[in-house]
């Protein structure tokens, strides 16, 4: 365990940034008319130290003649699965360069999307930490040195405050069982998501409906679906081929088994816009009516690029309505948080005074 884990910081994998440009870098050697071990001697001088004996790993195995895709399989440098495929269409249909262009846009694509989804959550984020160090301070250093004074008057006291000095004694005693139990239960529920799909379903389901995040998870999955598939259909994989990979590659289990059944339905021969019109809450009419124009037409690899753009600007959409409510929800509530600690406080001392000056 250890042995691996050394070895993997020494050798560390590729992000998807880096793969992009590994795939569109190697694409243009190729392009060049050099062969694939040449290029790959090329590219090591251009990755760093760290990466040399990956790609030098990788380099021999073309030599030994193993084929890129196995190569890529074997390599410890992690490259994804669009890269995998992109190898074995690319190396099928003697089209390997530009199959590797086409698998660095789309890479470039999913990370510009998963990007986008980390900054739009970064001020909430930023703000929820905020709010929970502001309660925390009033908790634990504030509460506890003002309440013993306001408790040794013995006078009755609000229910805002003693509320206050319960949660404060409660989480001042008690925060590592809280902290231990809320550990345990993210570790077990953990478990169970990865290693029950009918847990892991259930989960997803139930994302599907809250109407806000339905739809962000709905546009970035088609998104990512008709871009699998445009970018695969546009490399040579054959059109039934490209919904299966994508269906292997989504990671989420309504829209796997979705397109899992269509794929099978398409076997026998239904078109994918009427095996996927079952499922209007994965894939709406737009989506259908759409494919089913390509599927008349004949211009499905168009449609599907038109639709993944089309989706992925819905995407940016949804997540700016979605932090329009999260921004102002996260404030209200750290407001009333706040307003009602310094309630707890100020009320005591308000009896205070009161009872004095009478």
């Amino acid at each position: 365990m250890l042995k691996k884990l050394i070895k993997k910081l020494n050798n560390p994998p590729l992000s998807h940034r880096e793969q992009g440009i590994f795939a569109e870098r190697l694409s243009l050697l190729l392009g060049a008319s050099l062969s694939l071990p040449e290029s790959i001697a090329i590219m090591r001088r251009s990755f760093g130290k760290r990466r040399c004996d990956s790609l030098a790993m990788l380099e021999n195995s073309l030599n030994n003649g193993m084929s890129f895709e196995s190569a890529l399989s074997g390599c410890p440098l992690g490259f994804s699965r669009m890269m995998i495929l992109a190898a074995r269409i690319g190396e099928r249909s003697g089209t390997l360069s530009e199959s590797l262009l086409a698998a660095a846009g789309r890479i470039e694509r999913s990370r510009a999307v998963k990007s986008g989804l980390l900054s739009a959550m970064t001020y909430p984020a930023i703000i929820f930490m905020a709010s929970a160090g502001i309660i925390s301070f009033l908790v634990f250093f504030i509460i506890p040195k003002i309440m013993p004074t306001i408790e040794s008057l013995h006078m009755p006291l609000p229910w805002i405050t003693i509320f206050f000095i319960s949660l404060s004694h409660f989480l001042a005693n008690d925060w590592w069982k809280i902290f231990l139990g809320l550990f345990a239960i993210a570790i077990v529920l953990s478990f169970v998501y990865k290693g029950s799909m009918w847990f892991k379903n259930l989960i997803h389901q139930l994302i599907l409906y809250i109407p806000i995040a339905r739809r962000v998870i709905q546009t970035h999955i088609l998104s990512e679906i008709f871009d699998t598939v445009s970018t695969l259909v546009s490399a040579g994989c054959p059109f039934i081929d490209s919904i299966a990979e994508s269906s292997a590659s989504i990671g989420f289990v309504p829209y796997e088994r979705a397109l899992s059944n269509a794929v099978k339905e398409m076997r026998i021969g239904s078109d994918f816009s009427s095996a996927i019109r079952n499922s209007p809450r994965l894939f709406p009419g737009l989506a259908v009516d759409s494919i089913a124009i390509g599927e008349r037409t004949g211009n499905m690899e168009s449609i599907l690029a038109q639709m993944s753009r089309y989706y992925a600007s819905e995407l940016a959409t949804g997540l700016a309505g979605l932090l329009k409510l999260i921004e102002p929800a996260l404030l209200i509530a750290v407001g009333i948080i706040v307003g009602a600690a310094a309630l707890s406080i100020v009320l005591p001392i308000y009896g205070i005074s009161q009872h004095l000056s009478g």
